[in-house]
């Protein structure tokens, strides 16, 4: 049989055990909650950018377009 030591190993490990799948749990649905988030944040992004690029309006970090030249539409500047 087990002695009291190695019953209270494995006791010990099997709290550790189900403490660890409780923080998993949480963390699963904090990633979740964050995924929806992103999600929602891009289709937001992506709406406001199709919006201003059908009011003919430069996006975000792009200088205007000079008369006669391309367009700016679809690129980005980083600085």
């Amino acid at each position: 049989m087990f002695s009291e030591t190695n019953r209270e190993y494995f006791q010990n490990l099997l709290y550790r055990s189900e403490s660890a799948e409780a923080a998993q749990r949480r963390i699963d649905g904090e990633l979740a909650s964050l995924a929806k988030r992103i999600g929602e944040n891009t289709q937001a992004l992506a709406a406001s950018l199709n919006t201003t690029r059908d009011a003919g309006e430069p996006a975000f970090g792009l200088p205007p377009s000079e008369p006669g030249t391309a367009s700016n539409k679809g690129q980005l500047i980083f600085f």
